[in-house]
């Protein structure tokens, strides 16, 4: 008899919907274990041509029981360890999802941070 190994989580490559401030959202997820994994977040800013501005982060899933979501801290640049460490809130509802970086703090209506995870875990990525 074999003992069936389910399959590694794939990579996954995607654009996240733009908002007024970037024309383009796109993030590569690299899975690392259940809930742990590398984002790599890149946007461009609107009306900027080449204004390409790309973060990496190591993204660890606290395991925080909260029923509405789900919650992650990202530190970002995982090679430094004196970098930010952001604490993420994805919801089921996005519009309760909640950022502790600067975007998320000063009201904006949507995150690039909490946007990427909810379409990796839309996908089955974490």
């Amino acid at each position: 008899m074999s003992v069936l190994t389910p399959p590694a989580p794939a990579c996954i490559t995607a654009d996240i919907e733009p908002t007024g401030s970037y024309a383009r959202r796109a993030y590569h997820w690299e899975p690392a274990g259940p809930g742990r994994g590398r984002l790599t977040l890149t946007v461009w800013k609107s009306g900027r041509p080449g204004s390409a501005e790309t973060a990496v982060y190591e993204v660890e899933e606290t395991h925080e029981r909260d029923p509405r979501g789900r919650v992650f801290l990202l530190n970002k640049n995982p090679d430094d360890p004196a970098a930010d460490t952001y604490e993420c809130f994805v919801a089921a509802d996005p519009r309760l999802s909640r950022c502790s970086c600067t975007g998320g703090n000063c009201g904006a209506a949507t995150d690039k941070h909490t946007d990427a995870l909810s379409d990796i875990i839309r996908r089955k990525g974490l």
